[in-house]
């Protein structure tokens, strides 16, 4: 207790006894007895103590007077430091928001509330947001329409909650200012401000990506010298044509004799020249059914669609083009040169699928060529019934092959450049003759597909590799194509094999690039689906075909495979060079891995990794071999490389 209450606590006492005292002695003249001090006494004690109460209340509520004094001061420096966060934050925010690469603006989907620093890199003429608005009611004025993109309208509040609702989609769109347009990626996001719901709209330029996304797809489909249409541009016209096609393959007679004599500019030049008259003669005909194409060396295509089997018009046609082409001399400064060409064709009616088209057509050109013949139809030359015998050959050959557990696994190491080292391997499937002949699946793919024994190959490839590479580190690939991803039967035999051999982690499926855009949906739900117990994904054969870029980002695939015809090439060819390097350039852009096939040599090594490629596999590296845990090998063949 403290001295000030015990001093007050006695002074009541002393008090009351005092006024007692003195009542009794001067008032009431009585003599004071023990007794009458009694009451007194008590009634100071009492008074004494209420005092010291109301003394110690007092001074608590004093204390917390102090308390809240001082809590209120904390609390108030605390505001003060919020405030201050909150505006450095705005701050930031506003520098953020205006020192955006791209268009940003701010809406309610009814007007423009605020737009970033570099809508005006893009609208020079216009110094602030509301000398635009009296001009412009929206930017989506700007806007032109253009088949394959969209025409934005963020003055539309269904258009912005079309764009929130479909974050991950690539909305691209034409901006026009003045005559000179950009392309745009569009994307939307909502953002409060006051409770006040507002949306934030991003206008990312990407006019360099489309452009180098369009030389590319030019490259990859056009032949450099002539510019005509190319290999690739043929195979996918004729898998993309529904109606019945017939197809002409012209080849010049000794054009290497050509190039001997004359020079490989003269060679070059008659190239031009007769792709310049094949031309002029599908123009004369004023039809939009005749393509012209340039293969390789000295070798063109010309490619008609038609509705009905005509083989007068075929003949028609051929006459009219040996005629063009022969006809007059090619003629360079004091050089007047002829030429001969053999021409092979093939009409859809008279082979299995699409795919046949180009081979049957290569077939008849060669016969053509040693009969020496000007032209020669491929229906001519290969026996109907022969094929047939063929087929069931084969087909015999694979039953037995199954039967008798003759499918063999062999595995092609996959070289890591960034590791000096072995990290996966690709399974490859041989068959194994009665005589011990190994057999490539060029052989016996195709008649396994007509015959329907493709399934049974294919489990047997997932049985063995799963098995013999769960004993093993490495990560491996299998090849899948359109027809396991729908047979409900594979798909149910791969889930059980990753399940039993725990190997989902370590499995990475390939398939074609032209599959991922023909199939895209069911390549999609089957990538989804396998997604979930960790494996992995590649597309084959990459630059082979034309992908949709969008939808290739949209599947998220892990590895491309730079086609082999790229890299055995681009030591001496540019175009195939600067291919391979868009195509790894754009790999790693989405976050995706290159393997280089065909590495058949040090050299193209040596290439690949100052390109700056993942991984390299081809015979350079090893062939493929039969046994994965083979670890003497790989140890082996890491020294040798390093």
């Amino acid at each position: 207790m403290k001295i000030k209450y015990l001093i007050y606590f006695l002074f009541s006492i002393f008090v009351l006894w005092g006024a007692a005292l003195f009542q009794y002695q001067y008032i009431l003249n009585l003599k004071p007895e023990p007794e009458y001090y009694f009451v007194p006494t008590v009634m100071g004690i009492l008074f004494g103590l209420t005092i010291m109460w109301i003394i110690h209340l007092n001074d608590r509520l004093k204390d917390r007077e102090r308390k809240i004094a001082r809590l209120n001061e904390e609390l108030k420096k605390e505001v003060d430091l919020k405030r201050q966060a909150l505006e450095n934050i705005e701050i930031i925010a506003t520098e953020i928001f205006n020192n955006q690469p791209t268009i940003t603006v701010l809406t309610t989907g009814k007007e423009l509330r605020m737009v970033n620093k570099t809508f005006f890199k893009y609208f020079s003429e216009y110094e602030s947001l509301e000398d635009f608005k009296k001009k412009h009611r929206c930017i989506c004025e700007f806007f032109k329409e253009k088949k394959g993109y969209i025409k934005p309208q963020i003055d539309d509040l269904v258009w912005i909650e079309y764009l929130e609702k479909h974050p991950k989609r690539i909305h691209k769109a034409v901006l026009n200012i003045n005559g000179k347009e950009y392309i745009m990626a569009v994307k939307a996001a909502p953002f409060y401000l006051n409770k006040e719901k507002l949306y934030v709209v991003v206008f990312n330029d990407i006019t360099e990506l489309e452009h180098a996304n369009k030389r590319l797809e030019y490259m990859l489909y056009h032949d450099e010298l002539t510019g005509l249409p190319n290999r690739r541009s043929l195979i996918k016209d004729i898998r993309g044509r529904r109606k019945k096609e017939g197809l002409c393959l012209v080849n010049i007679d000794n054009f290497k004799s050509i190039n001997d004599v004359y020079g490989v500019k003269i060679g070059d030049d008659i190239l031009k020249e007769v792709s310049k008259r094949l031309t002029n003669c599908v123009r004369r005909r004023k039809t939009k059914d005749i393509k012209i194409y340039k293969l390789h060396a000295d070798e063109f295509a010309v490619l008609h669609f038609h509705k009905k089997e005509s083989l007068k018009e075929y003949i028609e046609i051929i006459n009219e083009v040996i005629d063009e082409l022969t006809e007059k001399p090619y003629v360079f400064g004091d050089y007047e040169i002829y030429i001969s060409v053999s021409i092979g064709i093939s009409l859809i009616e008279w082979v299995e699928g699409h795919e046949d088209l180009l081979p049957s057509a290569d077939v008849a050109l060669k016969a053509a060529k040693s009969k020496r013949k000007h032209y020669l139809f491929y229906k001519d030359v290969q026996s109907t019934k022969r094929s047939y015998e063929e087929n069931i050959l084969w087909t015999k050959k694979i039953v037995k092959a199954i039967k008798n557990d003759r499918m063999k696994i062999f595995y092609q190491p996959i070289y890591s450049i960034k590791k000096n080292k072995i990290t996966k391997v690709e399974c490859l499937v041989r068959m194994i003759d009665e005589d011990g002949t190994m057999i490539s699946p060029a052989k016996f793919l195709r008649i396994a597909k007509i015959s329907k024994l493709y399934p049974e190959i294919t489990k047997a490839v997932i049985n063995k590799s799963f098995k013999e590479c769960s004993d093993c580190s490495l990560d491996f690939s299998i090849n899948i194509d359109i027809q396991d991803m729908t047979n409900d039967d594979i798909v149910d035999w791969i889930k059980k094999h990753i399940k039993e051999y725990n190997v989902g982690n370590r499995l990475i499926f390939e398939f074609l690039e032209t599959e991922s855009i023909e199939n895209y949906e069911i390549i999609k739900d089957f990538i989804e689906e396998m997604r979930e117990y960790g494996c992995r994904f590649a597309i084959d054969d990459f630059g082979s075909g034309y992908s949709n870029m969008e939808r290739l980002m949209e599947l998220k695939i892990n590895y491309l495979k730079i086609d082999s015809s790229f890299i055995k090439r681009m030591l001496y060819d540019r175009s195939a060079e600067m291919i391979v390097k868009l195509i790894n350039d754009f790999a790693h852009s989405i976050n995706a891995e290159t393997i280089a096939e065909f590495v058949s040599s040090k050299e193209i090594f040596d290439k690949v990794a100052e390109m700056g490629i993942d991984y390299a596999q081809g015979y350079y590296i090893s062939e493929p071999i039969p046994d994965i845990n083979n670890k003497l090998f790989f140890d082996s063949v890491d020294r040798f490389i390093v």
